[in-house]
């Protein structure tokens, strides 16, 4: 246990993400667990992977099988996120690893990769938010690009797949993601499910089909403060067996149950630093496999505005900031969108919720607000507020069903 705590703490991270992979070409696969981006919103974030393994199992059992004494690789990931709108967000990735290499039990030699791996395009949808609950739900859509050199030699000989710096395959990656927050408490819950699916490779050597691939993965979340957030999550892993000119790969395939720790920092002008830890705690393979030992990610990542914007729900951070609630008179649902847009556009607010009911908007924000500017933009676009009355003009400019004004 110290040794697992020792990992997850070594660095820190702002953005959760599920990577998992025992011995396979390609990019690790990679799961987007943060919420979408804001509208015209930017980020830039830059990871480094390590991965071991040293163990063969055969079904749920260690196995003395003694034909590779280990694999591991060192790979570095790039990622850029952009928000096209509120509830969309564009995705691209790239891998390269650093090295790659397998050892031999039975000889005294290693074989080596490094190169350029998998490129990835995606796409995220904010399907709903319901922030009176703290909900947030979101599905995605991947495809994976093998740029990379697929049929890489070491000296004469050609690599065998797992050691390939790219998958050499086209795949599609769906996820599904909810996410849950608690008012007044400084835990939140995520969930993810996802599935990916390759096309089979025709090259002169092969005729090469990965297993399909489904991960399910459960994230708990702490905020230890108002820069650190710590979690941990179970991720469980589902392979298909693979084949090879219409013939199965008996060993290949099975199920991984793995915990991830992680711990986030938040640094300022809006850069975080990264790190997480999977350690397997069940495996299940078909055939004898060598399997994962352990995974380390570090990483930083910096966010960009390239324009004034509503800004993110940060589930986390609500609970350290300053609240105050305001009357603002209106009637409608389209007044409600309308009070928290001019609200959302004042510097420092970071939630808005109008109740139409006392019609009270409750305002959640950093450092100061700025009540006076707040009250003359939202008079300006026709709503009576606690500091100013609208203009005749500006209330007979609003719709007809925002008219509340008694004998309108």
């Amino acid at each position: 246990m110290t040794r697992i705590l020792l990992f997850a703490f070594i660095g820190l991270c702002l953005n959760f993400k599920t990577l998992a992979q025992c011995c396979a070409a390609g990019n690790p696969s990679s799961d987007g667990g943060a919420l979408g981006m804001a509208k015209n919103s930017f980020s830039v974030s830059a990871s480094f992977l390590h991965s071991y393994s040293d163990t063969y199992f055969e079904g749920d059992q260690e196995s003395n099988w003694d034909y590779l004494k280990n694999t591991n690789f060192n790979f570095g990931l790039l990622n850029l996120d952009y928000g096209l709108t509120d509830k969309l967000k564009l995705s691209t990735e790239l891998g390269y690893f650093i090295d790659k290499s397998i050892q031999y039990s039975f000889i005294d030699a290693t074989r080596k990769a490094s190169g350029l791996g998998d490129a990835a395009i995606g796409i995220q949808y904010n399907i709903d938010s319901y922030k009176e609950k703290l909900i947030n739900i979101s599905s995605s859509i991947k495809t994976t690009i093998p740029i990379g050199k697929f049929d890489q030699m070491d000296g004469n000989i050609i690599l065998p797949i797992d050691i390939q710096p790219s998958s050499g395959s086209y795949k599609l990656k769906s996820s599904f993601m909810i996410h849950k927050g608690f008012f007044g408490s400084k835990f939140s819950i995520s969930t993810l499910w996802s599935s990916e699916f390759s096309q089979r490779i025709n090259t002169d050597r092969t005729n090469y089909k990965y297993g399909n691939l489904y991960n399910v993965a459960i994230k708990v979340s702490h905020l230890t403060s108002k820069k650190i957030s710590s979690g941990v999550s179970l991720l469980l892993i589902h392979r298909e067996k693979a084949g090879n000119k219409g013939m199965v790969i008996n060993s290949t395939g099975g199920s991984f149950l793995s915990l991830q720790p992680s711990i986030s920092y938040q640094l300022k002008n809006n850069y975080s630093v990264n790190s997480s830890v999977s350690i397997p705690v069940y495996k299940n393979v078909n055939g004898i496999q060598l399997t994962n030992k352990y995974m380390l990610a570090f990483g930083i990542s910096k966010n960009f505005k390239l324009k004034t914007i509503i800004p993110q729900i940060d589930y986390t951070t609500l609970e350290y900031l300053n609240e105050k609630a305001l009357f603002i008179d209106g009637i409608c649902g389209m007044c409600k969108d309308r009070i928290e847009g001019i609200a959302y556009k004042v510097k420092g607010v970071k939630w808005a919720e109008w109740d139409l009911e006392n019609k009270t908007l409750t305002l959640k924000f950093k450092d100061d607000l700025n009540e006076e500017k707040l009250a003359k933009t939202l008079a300006k676009g026709g709503h009576d507020n606690w500091l100013l009355k609208a203009s005749e003009k500006a209330y007979q400019n609003l719709h007809s069903c925002c008219k509340y004004r008694s004998g309108h």
